[in-house]
């Protein structure tokens, strides 16, 4: 997020001599607390290290085909051409040959179109070249960036491209209909295969358009300055100088010091605990009343980042099922995991169900189960080329780009040397999870260098207001 707020900071005074300026608007509790460390941050030049994606198995399928497009290769010569290349410096030889094989048809008796052979090799020659249907593949489904099912908005006459409106708010839209973009009213007056097109509007709107973006989860890096800010917060939240030192240290407004200093008065006086950071896990106990249910709710108030926490909750949650024999529902966020028991559980018992050495497995026997693997495996596949478009002129539904990958996913979870299978299970454990930083937590509740405190309240606590939102969200979306 640091590098991220950098680089947005840097699209401004780009006119010579000009100076890049930005100001962040926080909107609401939570968001006064993330502004004041990410500006500290970015004063400091605190960014996060940069590590590249090594070895991509998704990325390689589709470059040995365009290669193979255009001239015969000897396959060793490809190899060693693909390894002078950094991202690919230390692929291996039996890395390299499942994609080949994976090209060649080896995964065909699937008798699914989408794993029909791509290229031809000559096992005499040793040489490999790719089938002729293969360029137009390329051409129509080339590229590294994932199908978000957006439809363009444009503008009526001219064509000029407006914007992006999610694929499920077009279906949900009649020729007609009136929303807001940015400052305008538009109406929409046609809806084709791929595009939206409108016209400018003055009568009052009837909708605001939305978008189901993908959670971005916090680092590590930044989730620890966050734990390292409450802890000092902690501690000088009382005095006279707090304020003060947020308007010249973290560069806020006198309105926005208030706004962050009630917020963190009021955690204090909800939980009746000190403020959960870096050497201090708040494990709060509540009872929700509009909660009708036997389950019983725990906030963990971790402040690891989501990269830390969501594998925690997984983990967590496959933990507790080899355990007890049924299943633990949670929500995960940056700050805190939310978890459903069906019975108070004291923080012993779930501070034990996890340790450093058993993380891993649990994590493994939970991970294919879920919606983020068979979201990247989508991804990972369509990078590939094995979830081709029919044409230019035809759309692929997401839902049904979903429908494919899923029906894909279980033909081939029989093949555990499937390359986009492999790509995928390195994707979530290497790229989106961050497994070293989660064994070291545990390690630390474990010697106690991390403080766990219990606490039991009648109502969420000011903290876990993202969380709670995301909890009601899915309940109301979930059919």
């Amino acid at each position: 997020p640091v590098a991220g707020t950098v680089q947005r900071l840097g699209r401004a005074g780009h006119r010579v001599g000009e100076v890049s300026r930005g100001l962040l608007h926080p909107t609401h509790g939570g968001d006064f607390l993330y502004a004041a460390v990410m500006t500290r941050a970015v004063y400091e030049g605190a960014i996060e290290d940069v590590t590249p994606i090594q070895g991509a198995l998704d990325v390689l399928t589709q470059v040995i085909l365009s290669a193979c497009v255009t001239e015969v290769w000897d396959i060793e010569k490809l190899f060693g051409f693909l390894r002078t290349s950094a991202p690919y410096h230390d692929l291996s030889r039996a890395q390299f040959d499942l994609v080949l094989q994976m090209l060649e048809g080896r995964y065909a008796d699937s008798r699914l179109r989408e794993l029909k052979p791509r290229v031809m090799i000559d096992r005499l020659d040793n040489t490999i070249k790719a089938k002729e249907a293969s360029a137009f593949l390329l051409f129509m489904a080339g590229g590294t960036i994932p199908d978000r099912g957006y439809y363009d908005l444009r503008l009526e006459g001219t064509k000029a491209k407006i914007g992006e409106l999610d694929e499920e708010f077009v279906w949900e839209r009649s020729i007609g209909d009136t929303f807001a973009l940015g400052n305008q009213v538009w109406r929409i007056q046609r809806i084709t295969h791929n595009d939206v097109e409108v016209t400018p509007e003055t009568k009052q709107l009837n909708i605001i358009p939305f978008w189901k973006a993908d959670t971005r989860d916090a680092s590590f890096h930044f989730a620890t300055r966050v734990g390292e800010f409450l802890e000092w917060a902690e501690g000088q939240l009382a005095a006279p100088a707090f304020k003060p030192t947020l308007i010249r240290d973290y560069h806020m407004s006198p309105p926005a010091a208030d706004e962050l200093c009630a917020y963190l008065h009021r955690q204090r006086e909800a939980s009746g605990a000190a403020l959960p950071h870096r050497h201090h896990v708040l494990v709060e106990h509540y009872q929700d009343p509009n909660n009708r249910q036997d389950a019983h709710q725990v906030i963990l108030y971790t402040f690891w980042g989501g990269k830390v926490n969501r594998p925690f909750a997984l983990a967590l949650s496959r933990a507790w099922q080899e355990r007890y024999g049924h299943p633990l529902q949670v929500f995960v966020n940056n700050d805190a995991v939310l978890l459903m028991l069906p019975c108070e559980c004291s923080v012993q018992e779930l501070t034990t169900l996890l340790t450093p050495e058993n993380v891993e497995s649990h994590l493994a026997a939970k991970l294919e189960q879920t919606g983020t693997f068979g979201a990247h495996f989508r991804e990972n596949a369509s990078r590939a080329l094995l979830l081709p478009k029919q044409n230019f002129k035809k759309r692929m539904p997401l839902w049904l780009n979903r429908v494919r990958s899923k029906k894909l996913l279980q033909s081939i979870q029989r093949y555990e040397d499937f390359p986009i299978l492999l790509e995928t299970w390195r994707t979530c454990l290497q790229d989106e999870f961050d497994l070293p930083n989660l064994k070291l937590c545990l390690e630390r509740i474990h010697t106690q260098e991390i403080q766990v405190t219990a606490v039991h309240t009648h109502r969420p606590s000011p903290f876990a207001g993202s969380l709670i939102w995301r909890q009601t969200n899915k309940y109301m979306y979930e059919d």
